[in-house]
């Protein structure tokens, strides 16, 4: 499998070729600023969450690379109401497709034939917060599926200790 590799602001991502990617082209996709497929989600407290944190807020991941390569999203993410001064802590694509139950969002949502799991704090899906709680800001990652297979999962969000505090579903 030969490798494909993306310069992106001072920082080389590396990423096997996906034989025969085939992402769904009829499947309806909203389109970034540049034109690459983008999936939103609007963010809120986490099914059954009962603690102080009011969590708010949008992400957006935009699709970068091209169909015939392993494509990877710019992850870009603007909360608020999380635990201020959190240092990197958690924000992923889950499994599960929806957030009216604490057991719908599942877990982390890769594609382990392809790829290791990004969804994690060495894989750089991490947000930091200030002293009220916001978070701006976004990274790269892969979690090796494109567009169509993940859009409708949720994104969730946790606090420094795992907690989940937050929950949204991609949508186009």
């Amino acid at each position: 499998m030969k490798a494909t590799v993306i310069k992106v602001a001072s920082m080389t991502l590396a990423f096997a070729a996906q034989a025969g990617a085939a992402f769904a082209k009829s499947a309806k996709r909203s389109k970034g600023a540049k034109g690459n497929p983008t999936h939103h989600a609007t963010m809120a407290p986490y099914p059954g969450y009962d603690g102080l944190l009011e969590m708010s807020g949008e992400v957006t991941v935009e699709y970068v690379g091209n169909e015939d390569a392993l494509q990877y999203m710019l992850f870009s993410f603007d909360l608020r109401g999380v635990a201020p001064d959190c240092s990197k802590c958690g924000i992923h694509i889950h499994t599960g497709t929806g957030c009216d139950d604490p057991n719908q969002p599942g877990g982390h949502y890769w594609k382990d034939s392809l790829v290791p799991d990004h969804w994690t704090s060495t894989g750089g899906a991490v947000y930091n917060s200030n002293g009220i709680g916001r978070a701006k800001g976004s990274f790269y990652v892969t979690n090796g599926f494109g567009p169509a297979e993940n859009l409708g999962h949720a994104v969730v969000v946790h606090t420094q200790d795992g907690t989940r505090v937050g929950c949204g579903l991609l949508m186009v």
